[in-house]
């Protein structure tokens, strides 16, 4: 395909090819050049080394190599001149040669019937609504305050009522019916009919700017969904569209953020309002194309999704993918506030939107606001699950003086030690967030000192479990069950295993184990994986079972008189306490006796 070469070689040299890679892949500094992980074979050591100076990357291990351009080509898997638009994105560099209406659909020449389809349809909706057919239109427009800028802005149409105009124009301009049908324009009934007909026009497009699907807003009170939109085609992916993006990412660039919404009306709400730099995720879930399209800007964005139960848990399931992506983000705080932007808009003017959309906070605020207001934290599990929750929140953070804060914060809510929370971030950091947070929480509970000893003791057990049919037999009748869950899941395999195999191969406790649907199975595979390569455990024997039982049995003992004793103690006279506090200082006695013989 031609291309133009000055203009390209202008962009190359605007590109500043460790920038462009790192939206990709972690680059480190390494003495004048930069190195990485390569991405197009499986790399162990950094193999691929990026020069600024001479602006060209390579691999001396597969041998990939090129400019940034080309970079973002082979890692995308997309066509040059597609790379090249996406390379301009990245740093900002405008050319009309490079526009996608310019450059028209042919970079896919396959793709293009729907594409120009899609071109011819939105003319024939924006000029539907200037007749007098469409005077309906207009007017439910202008009562939504939405005005002849705003309408040329979003390019907002109108499908003539009868349904046959649209059908009947495309068909002159050549397009086919199996086209229509595709792109889901036609519905069949007696004749082909636009489906949207009598609607709204939304039109909704990729980030080039060509129109991809429709969104179609009844009027009045007629019959139907309230919106109906565009089916998925070979041209409209929704997991690649963010609404407005094809203009929303040059202004952010301008305004340094952009604004992430729910959908369209709340983008159009922001823009009367001033505010340009907004996109729509359109109702769909998060993706990978979303947080690549939403990285190119490099500007902080601000998530606004609703205020009711699902746009905020929708919020909380977004902090994981961005803080991989390291992305600079903040949330809006509006839990409970269940009123939309244009309501907002509409109800109290620009000014009180713009201070609702500055309400501003990080992920760790919103996390605690969303646990305290979303979620209330009414019992001692629900403060456990916040903990669980925030660790690996708390671990990311690279600031000391935030973290200061909010583990001071987060132990004001739960009753955690400031101390226990400040253990858990170190143990999960010194994992590199590998270990699971269920595990790790069972290490720093109050009461982990006994439950290090019980993990100890179980976790030799199911390692014999896995060799020895001893074991297997042992846990049955002395041991029954284990305290740590992951254990007792695995060991429940091997017991239902066990009745095909004397004791089962790691294969086939690996498969049964690669059927959960549940989310434990990672976990279980990386214990059971891990067992199986242990060197540290000797050989099972009788005596080594007989001391495992006893650690098991008077940890066990430890533990729940230690959880039993606050409440039986509870309404007892003197009498009644003292005898209580005797039994339990005699199993405390036992307890230290053992810990001592055992070199613990």
């Amino acid at each position: 395909m031609a291309y133009d070469r000055g203009m390209i070689d202008d962009l190359v040299k605007r590109s500043d090819i460790v920038n462009v890679i790192s939206n990709y892949i972690n680059v480190t500094k390494k003495g004048r050049s930069f190195v990485a992980l390569c991405p197009f074979h499986d790399d162990k050591n950094p193999s691929l080394q990026i020069s600024r100076d001479k602006q060209i990357f390579k691999c001396f291990v597969c041998g990939q190599g090129g400019n940034a351009i080309q970079f973002v080509q082979a890692y995308e898997k997309i066509q040059f001149m597609d790379a090249a638009r996406k390379v301009a994105d990245l740093v900002g560099f405008t050319d009309e040669r490079l526009s996608a209406r310019s450059y028209a659909q042919t970079a896919n020449p396959e793709l293009k019937p729907y594409f120009d389809c899609m071109a011819d349809a939105l003319a024939f909706y924006k000029f539907s609504l200037t007749t007098e057919q469409g005077e309906a239109g207009l007017q439910y427009l202008e009562s939504r305050h939405i005005s002849e800028t705003i309408r040329n802005k979003f390019e907002i149409g109108y499908s003539l009522p009868d349904g046959k105009g649209t059908i009947q124009y495309l068909l002159g301009k050549g397009h086919s019916r199996s086209t229509m049908e595709h792109l889901g324009i036609i519905t069949m009934n007696q004749e082909p009919l636009d489906r949207l007909a009598g609607r709204i026009i939304f039109p909704i497009f990729d980030r080039y700017g060509r129109p991809v699907g429709f969104s179609g807003r009844k009027i009045g009170n007629t019959e139907g969904a309230k919106y109906i939109n565009s089916p998925e085609s070979k041209i409209f992916i929704k997991s690649n569209i963010l609404y407005n993006y094809h203009h929303a990412r040059d202004a952010a660039r301008q305004a340094t953020y952009m604004y992430v919404v729910e959908g369209f009306m709340d983008v159009i709400a922001l823009y009367r309002a001033g505010i340009e730099a907004a996109v729509a995720i359109m109702g769909t879930a998060f993706t990978k194309p979303h947080l690549a399209m939403l990285r190119m800007p490099d500007v902080e964005l601000r998530i606004c999704l609703d205020g009711d139960s699902a746009g905020q848990a929708a919020m909380m399931k977004m902090i994981a993918p961005l803080d991989a992506s390291r992305i600079k983000y903040r949330f809006i705080l509006n839990a409970g506030d269940e009123r939309d932007t244009d309501e907002i808009l509409n109800e109290e003017g620009p000014d009180s939107l713009k201070k609702y959309l500055q309400n501003l906070v990080n992920r760790l605020e919103f996390a605690l606001e969303y646990y305290g207001k979303t979620r209330p934290l009414k019992t001692s599990e629900q403060r456990q699950e916040l903990v669980k929750v925030m660790i690996p929140l708390l671990a990311a953070s690279t600031s000391e003086l935030e973290l200061e804060e909010y583990v001071k914060k987060l132990s004001g809510v739960t009753n955690f030690t400031r101390q226990t929370i400040e253990d858990m971030v170190k143990g999960y950091r010194a994992q590199k967030g590998e270990i699971d947070v269920e595990r790790l929480y069972a290490q720093f509970r109050p009461e982990a000192k006994h439950l290090r000893r019980f993990q100890k003791a179980e976790r030799q057990l199911l390692y014999f479990m896995l060799n020895d049919v001893r074991a297997i037999d042992f846990y049955k009748t002395k041991i029954e069950y284990f305290y740590d869950e992951v254990y007792r899941a695995i060991a429940n395999f091997i017991i239902e295993r066990s009745s095909e195999e004397e004791v089962p191969s790691l294969n086939s406790l690996l498969s049964d184990i690669n059927e959960l649907e549940s989310e434990k199975k990672d976990a279980l595979v990386k214990e059971v994986t891990a067992l199986a390569l242990e060197k540290d455990y000797p050989k099972c024997d009788e005596t080594l079972l007989g001391e495992i039982h006893e650690v098991i049995t008077l940890e066990r003992e430890v533990y729940y008189y230690k959880q039993r004793l606050a409440k039986a103690l509870e309404g007892k006279d003197e009498l009644e306490k003292a005898r209580i506090i005797t039994e339990y200082n005699k199993i405390m006695k036992k307890y230290t006796k053992l810990k001592d013989t055992k070199g613990e």
